[in-house]
């Protein structure tokens, strides 16, 4: 048993986050106590949390790590990515057949058939028919793959 410094409750020990440099290896406050806290903090720091992620995007450690990350996801969806097959150079991935189009006016941007939003993104239900798209921006797009 351990009592919470936030709201003065005595509870069991597995309601505390682990934290090795804790005499006992617990946090001393709860676990409730301890997210309401957190949420809290980043409402109230909203902006500078934003631009503290934007540095910490460009250290070399993180650039890697998403490099890596990306890699992994490239190999798992070559039909997304790469050129079908270099023996069928005319079958080149849907994303980039949709950036030339776009690039040589043979394609327009549309607003985002979501939201109204004008940053967007080509987005495919059949990367066979690449210059088939709905235009949505990106959280209606991550809502679309996610399936709501």
């Amino acid at each position: 048993m351990k009592v919470c410094k936030r709201c003065g409750e005595e509870k069991q020990l597995d309601e505390f986050y682990r934290h090795p440099g804790m005499k006992d290896g617990h946090l001393n406050e709860c676990k409730v106590c301890r997210r309401a806290y957190q949420k809290r903090h980043a409402d109230e720091n909203k902006e500078s949390r934003a631009a503290y992620e934007r540095e910490r995007a460009q250290r070399p450690e993180r650039k890697k790590g998403a490099y890596e990350v990306l890699r992994r996801w490239r190999k798992n969806n070559p039909e997304k990515v790469r050129e079908q097959a270099s023996r069928y150079p005319e079958k080149r991935m849907a994303r980039r057949i949709v950036w030339n189009a776009v690039q040589d006016g043979r394609l327009k941007k549309e607003l985002c058939g979501e939201c109204g939003s004008e940053k967007v993104h080509a987005h495919h239900e059949d990367y066979s028919k690449p210059l088939e798209v709905e235009w949505l921006c990106a959280r209606c797009h991550r809502k679309r793959h996610a399936g709501g």
